[in-house]
């Protein structure tokens, strides 16, 4: 009984001992696969994943991080050296970042864990170093990702409104950011950048600004992320008023309208004034400015408009004035003729001319044309003095004579009145005729009448119309071609 007893006792002792070297086995073993066969505890593996994301601002980052044989390891993610997260536990409270983890099967159906990081709308604060870390029984397994963010480039103009004086010096500025730092280039609304320009980067230096620089400028940035950026910067060249009369003299008759104009420019845009005798004019008359033009207008001009008025421009940087002359005298003369103001020996020449008095007198000057340069022929004419018959437009007549047959001359006119003389009216060619046209009409006045004869006179020559029809009419032809050229 004694020695049953022992044996019980020395059962007992190695049923505890194999219960503690159950205990220190299950700590090294693992119980795996479907069929519970025992593996050894192997340290946990990151699978090689892509490390190296370059986005741009906006995009979404997603990192994967495959683990084989976590066995209960737990998963932590950082980001630039802070903790994000630490197994199930938040670290980070930002509505940007996302966790998952599945199961997932690869290869010959070996399960993995898969635990990702995604990241909503990334911009710059979320490039740099990510870190999927695995601490299991002391140790740490861990895969790094480089996360670069471009962003596409922005650019602002210093001082988008720039006035400087003409002659001076300026310099224009622009500052632009973006990822990678973008290039900047400038442009010229109005073409290429004046050749005097100096572009280094965010800035544009004009050494001698002149009005032609005037304009709109572009500073451009790009860094081939997205679609360029650029900023416009408006340059005004400030300088005095230049002012100028269209017409130094304004011709105009009785009771016409009349428009004074000047043209007008600086910067700032001048503002103008218009004066006669030192008065001024624009509660008087009708007066206009823009941007190029100023203009006076006289609805019916009266002997007491007539004289000079004064257009004033000034602005900030000075003054200027332009003078013009409204005028009554002559003007517009202008020669008319017909074929039967002209014979061999004789021109009776004919004109017209617009004036704001009765014409005093008028100068008509003759010369012959195929003589180079051949001497003028002046004769005056003293018009009536008696104006009851004036009118505007009056037309006069004067015979030139002593002229030589078949010879070609140049006439023109001139005239005047109480307020001046005109300029000479445009130049007039005529050529005498080579024979004179003389008709006769003892029966009546028609070409079938048998007493009718048309003579052709010219030294003992004498043909009727007996025997010349068909030459008078091949003449008349010839007449009118020669009698009129220019």
């Amino acid at each position: 009984m004694v020695r049953v007893s022992r044996d019980s006792n020395k059962m007992k002792i190695w049923m505890e001992m194999l219960k503690v070297a159950t205990f220190l086995i299950s700590d090294l073993l693992l119980v795996g696969g479907s069929y519970g066969t025992l593996t050894y505890s192997v340290k946990p593996e990151i699978l090689h994943t892509p490390s190296n994301f370059t986005l741009v601002r906006g995009d979404q980052l997603i990192l994967f991080c495959n683990i084989r044989n976590k066995n209960g390891g737990t998963v932590i993610w950082k980001h630039s050296g802070n903790i994000l997260s630490v197994g199930h536990i938040i670290v980070r409270k930002d509505p940007n970042l996302h966790w998952h983890n599945e199961t997932k099967l690869i290869g010959n159906n070996e399960k993995i864990d898969s635990y990702s990081l995604a990241v909503e709308n990334v911009d710059l604060a979320y490039s740099g170093q990510y870190i999927c870390q695995v601490e299991w029984n002391q140790e740490i397994t861990k895969h790094p990702y480089q996360v670069e963010v471009l962003v596409p480039p922005t650019i602002n103009a210093v001082n988008p409104k720039v006035e400087v004086d003409e002659g001076q010096f300026e310099t224009l500025m622009c500052t632009a950011q973006g990822v990678p730092p973008p290039e900047i280039y400038w442009k010229f609304q109005n073409g290429p950048l004046p050749a005097n320009a100096i572009a280094n980067g965010s800035t544009l230096s004009i050494p001698s600004a002149q009005r032609e620089h005037a304009g709109v400028y572009y500073c451009v940035a790009d860094n081939l992320v997205g679609s360029p950026s650029q900023d416009m910067i408006d340059v005004q060249v400030m300088y005095a008023p230049e002012i100028q009369a269209t017409l130094r003299e304004v011709l105009k008759t009785d009771s016409e309208s009349a428009m004074l104009l000047c043209t007008v420019s600086g910067v700032p845009m001048p503002q103008v004034i218009w004066y006669r005798s030192d008065v001024l004019m624009g509660g008087l008359y009708s007066t206009s400015t823009n941007r190029s033009h100023a203009s006076l207008t006289i609805d019916k001009v009266r002997e007491a408009d007539l004289g000079e008025y004064v257009c004033s421009a000034s602005n900030t940087l000075g003054k200027r004035e332009a003078s013009l002359l409204l005028s009554g005298r002559p003007n517009g003369v202008e020669i008319i003729t017909t074929l039967d103001q002209i014979s061999t020996r004789q021109y009776n020449v004919s004109w017209i001319v617009k004036s704001f008095a009765p014409v005093t007198n008028s100068q008509i000057s003759i010369r012959r044309a195929d003589f180079y340069d051949a001497q003028w022929d002046k004769y005056n004419f003293e018009h009536p003095s008696n104006s009851q018959f004036f009118n505007r437009d009056t037309h006069y007549s004067f015979p030139l004579t002593n002229l030589h047959p078949n010879t070609r001359y140049e006439v023109k006119v001139k005239c005047w009145n109480n307020y001046g003389e005109s300029e000479f009216s445009a130049s007039h060619f005529i050529r005498t005729p080579t024979f004179d046209i003389v008709y006769d009409s003892n029966q009546g006045s028609s070409w079938h009448s048998h007493g009718e004869k048309w003579w052709f006179k010219s030294g003992s020559l004498v043909l009727t119309r007996s025997t010349s029809s068909l030459i008078f009419s091949g003449f008349i032809h010839y007449l009118k071609q020669i009698l009129f050229e220019s």
